[in-house]
């Protein structure tokens, strides 16, 4: 049984052109579940682990998202 590895990596969604979200998102669907799966794993990783020099850059990355940082410490 041969298994092939998605190229729809975290890495790549980095360094996505702004705008390709939605190709992106479409394309891990076609991909299937272990390569949503992959891309979320890697994405948690990469939250869990930035250093503060790489906040700026990692709110970027939520907010190509759509998840509004902003919005969720508003009282």
């Amino acid at each position: 049984m041969s298994m092939t590895i998605s190229g729809l990596t975290f890495a790549v969604f980095r360094t996505a052109a702004p705008g390709g979200e939605a190709a992106f998102g479409t394309g891990l669907m076609e991909e299937g579940f272990a390569a949503v799966r992959r891309f979320l794993e890697d994405y948690r990783i990469y939250l869990q682990q930035y250093d503060e020099p790489e906040a700026d850059e990692a709110v970027r990355l939520l907010a190509r998202d759509g998840y509004d940082l902003q919005a969720r410490h508003r009282t």
